[in-house]
């Protein structure tokens, strides 16, 4: 379900950097954003341009299976485990972009 056009970029930024690298690594704020926004507007099935990302995801009736569903996706695309109630923790995709990458940055610096 990956989008070619969006990863694009990521995939080649990846195989640049060397097998030791995960894609959590090279993921920024602003990269988060851009996915979370892709992946709202294909499940909305509307275009990127129309998701705001400062209202709440009940705005657009994001109902407790679709959150689930993006909560598990977004593991997969960090390869860590995720809260299934991450969306609700945070309201909108700005929150939780912000979240997200200050969460990857000090496990950077802090790694198990």
């Amino acid at each position: 379900m990956l989008n070619y056009d969006w990863w694009g970029g990521l995939v080649r930024k990846f195989q640049r950097t060397g097998p030791a690298t995960t894609a959590a690594d090279l993921l920024d704020e602003a990269a988060l954003k851009r996915w979370l926004v892709w992946r709202l507007a294909t499940y909305l099935k509307r275009p990127q341009t129309e998701i705001d990302t400062t209202l709440s995801f009940d705005a657009y009736g994001l109902d407790s299976i679709a959150a689930i569903k993006l909560s598990g996706e977004l593991e997969k695309l960090l390869e860590r485990r995720l809260s299934p109630a991450l969306l609700f923790d945070h309201d909108n995709i700005d929150q939780l972009s912000a979240f997200l990458a200050s969460e990857l940055q000090r496990d950077s610096h802090h790694p198990d």
